[in-house]
């Protein structure tokens, strides 16, 4: 598993608050990404629809 902030690369990033949780390699299953948004002043990753 791998996390991704593109604001943290990017200050103006048009994603602020968007976080990309990233499955790159399973034994036994697909691979993919999820979009999920952070609240970095609760230290807290959620679904995008809370």
């Amino acid at each position: 598993m791998l996390l991704h902030r593109p604001d943290a690369v990017d200050n103006e990033s048009s994603r602020a608050g968007e976080i990309d949780f990233i499955i790159a390699k399973q034994r036994n299953g697909g691979t993919g990404t999820v979009t999920l948004a952070h609240q970095m002043h609760y230290s807290r990753i959620v679904d995008m629809a809370a």
